[in-house]
């Protein structure tokens, strides 16, 4: 089919003209202007999207625009012009989502970290001498003062601070090769 090729006064008459006119100027440049398109975007279906919007926008600002090139000129700069916002709109999309992930997969590592040390933090304390693990249990799981546990386990206030100093001192030794000793404290505050 022969490419129509209207004067500047036509084209003027079909951007601020009928139906007919709009919808002869699609016939004519769709599909150059999809193949355009995809090679920018390398997606048929953004191609023609960008396409179709690009039509719509013309129809819908056909009176507006001012026109100062040929018809082909607009379509292909206004293509043009689209594309490149998808691709700025995509790069968006895409830095956002990989941001998302890489905090996702932070979350989901120190979540990982945490379980890993909490297990490692109970076996120590499971290995704990028997006296030992129930003072450190009872100080750290039950948030009970030396005196109240010195008063349950029927102990003195210097037997339970020995048997705190003694399973501390174990379990950091215990640990120390996981973690510096801050998170170490850290992590045994919170059991």
């Amino acid at each position: 089919m022969p490419i129509k090729t209207y004067s500047f006064d036509m084209q003027r008459k079909v951007l601020r003209g009928t139906e007919a006119l709009i919808e002869s100027l699609f016939e004519q440049w769709y599909e150059p202007l999809v193949r355009y398109a995809m090679a920018m975007l390398r997606s048929q279906d953004m191609a023609e999207d960008v396409v179709q919007q690009v039509f719509e926008k013309l129809w819908t600002k056909r009176v507006d625009i001012d026109i100062h090139t040929s018809a082909k000129s607009l379509l292909y700069r206004s293509v043009h012009n689209a594309c490149l916002d998808e691709l700025r709109k995509y790069k968006v999309r895409q830095n956002f989502v990989q941001m998302e992930n890489n905090k996702t997969e932070q979350v989901v590592e120190q979540q990982l970290e945490n379980k890993e040390l909490g297990a490692q933090i109970g076996a120590a304390i499971e290995l704990l001498p028997a006296k030992c693990k129930e003072v450190f249990v009872l100080a750290r799981q039950h948030d009970m003062s030396y005196a109240e546990i010195a008063k349950t386990l029927e102990i003195s206030n210097k037997t339970v601070e020995n048997h705190m100093g003694k399973a501390l001192k174990t379990l950091r030794a215990r640990l120390a090769h996981l973690l510096g000793l801050g998170l170490i404290l850290l992590q045994l505050k919170a059991w």
